[in-house]
């Protein structure tokens, strides 16, 4: 049911990629981010977030020396963005 709600509201798929990995997971940690299934892959880190607080992840990551880059999104939201923004625009 969790997870019903989480693809409702949109979330992404994102990758953390150089940068100080500890010091990311704890200012997330710090401002209550909602992160799931969060793991290391090579040299980065592989999680999902909600579309609402990855925006928030930009600043983290700046500070701790690294980038944050959407690997995929999930949900309706971003269906209904990209027919706002892509279809109506071509009319």
């Amino acid at each position: 049911m969790i997870r019903f709600f989480w693809w409702l509201f949109g979330y992404v798929e994102f990758v953390f990629e150089n940068g100080f990995a500890e010091g990311f997971i704890n200012d997330c940690y710090n401002k209550r981010l909602g992160i799931k299934h969060l793991d290391r892959v090579d040299n980065a880190l592989v999680g999902e977030a909600s579309a609402k607080n990855y925006k928030r992840l930009h600043t983290i990551a700046l500070k701790n020396g690294g980038k944050v880059k959407i690997i995929k999104k999930h949900g309706p939201v971003f269906l209904f963005l990209f027919w706002i923004l892509f279809v109506l625009e071509w009319k």
